[in-house]
């Protein structure tokens, strides 16, 4: 009220916090997720490692079957069908193999080698949780400095704008 006295820090005025509450929880649960997301393709990225090794083996498996086949081909021991599928095994493990690399490698240009806390997606994560919790913590507004309360304007349940005059605090000294 007018002519109160108020130490600097006091809460004057607190705005309705639901929305802020809720930016803010919202902002910690996709922290969460990206702290999550992140992690998961850095598991990933041993995962594609795997899956290259795997490939690797089924182009060994399969060029070596070609190799048995061609002198079995040049003898007509075995039918050109047969050795051209063991060329089509080789062209398609080759293929996979491919694919294996460019996934390894995609995974990694997402992560870059950095740590979990210095990716971008986590970093952007946190601060928006900063900016939710700000927002929240301006919800309540303080007293700049110690003294009396003047001119009160607003009230409880007023609506108020970013230029709508609350009050004025007069310092209590000087």
């Amino acid at each position: 009220d007018n002519t109160d006295f108020v130490k600097q820090g006091d809460v004057l005025v607190t705005l309705d916090q639901t929305d802020a509450q809720q930016a803010f929880e919202k902002a910690k649960t996709e922290l969460a997720a990206s702290v999550r997301q992140t992690r998961q393709q850095m598991i990933n990225s041993k995962q594609l490692q795997a899956s290259i090794e795997v490939q690797r083996t089924a182009l060994s498996q399969a060029q070596t079957d070609l190799n048995r086949r061609v002198p079995l081909g040049s003898a007509n021991l075995i039918g050109r069908e047969e050795l051209q599928h063991a060329r089509d095994a080789v062209a398609s493990a080759q293929a996979q193999l491919d694919v294996a690399i460019q996934q390894y490698n995609a995974n990694q240009a997402m992560i870059l080698n950095t740590a979990l806390e210095q990716q971008p997606a986590v970093l952007q994560a946190a601060t928006e949780v900063r900016n939710a919790w700000l927002a929240l913590e301006r919800t309540k507004v303080v007293s700049p400095i110690t003294g009396y309360v003047s001119r009160r304007a607003v009230q409880p349940g007023a609506q108020i704008g970013t230029t709508t005059p609350l009050m004025a605090v007069v310092p209590a000294t000087q």
